[in-house]
């Protein structure tokens, strides 16, 4: 034999070596899949519109008569309020309300009528010429929650019992 095909013959013994007898190839390994776990998802709170509250305002009738204050309701809420005095008496008389802790009848006495402004804060008065006999005034104020006092103020009305509690939640 020539030495060239011996060559090739030696050649190819190492290829079939170099191959091995398995024809599979051996697979490679590959990474096994973890779960990562994700937090639920969470809704995101939706606010409702907020609407602007409608104002507040309460309507009040007052009757005065003859040493007596007599309001429609003896509380409100907070907000406007709205008196409607009558005074179908056939004397005049004086409408005043009062922002105060003291009692209606242990207001501070000014002789025989009351001293409203050293009893609390006042916020308003319809006059004896606005409240003569048979006369009704109105007067409005904001008011906010607290314990008041309405009274009449005229000569002695107060000290014979023209006065009343009020209260505003």
């Amino acid at each position: 034999m020539s030495r060239i095909p011996l060559a090739i013959v030696a050649v190819l013994a190492l290829l079939l070596a170099a191959c091995g007898s398995d024809p599979t190839p051996t697979p490679l390994p590959t990474a096994t899949p973890t779960a990562t776990p994700v937090p639920p998802a969470t809704a995101t709170p939706t606010l409702a519109p907020t609407a602007t509250p409608a104002p507040v305002v309460s309507d009040v009738s007052i009757e005065l008569g003859s040493y007596f204050v007599t309001p429609s309701v003896a509380s409100v809420p907070a907000g406007t309020v709205n008196f409607t005095v009558n005074n179908p008496d056939t004397r005049a008389h004086v409408f005043i309300v009062i922002k105060t802790d003291l009692a209606p009848e242990a207001l501070v006495m000014a002789g025989s009528a009351a001293d409203p402004a050293a009893s609390g804060t006042v916020l308003g008065t319809i006059t004896r010429d606005q409240l003569g006999a048979g006369a009704s005034a109105s007067i409005s104020f904001e008011m906010d929650a607290g314990s008041y006092v309405l009274i009449c103020n005229r000569g002695s009305h107060y000290s014979r019992g023209m006065t009343v509690a009020f209260t505003v939640e």
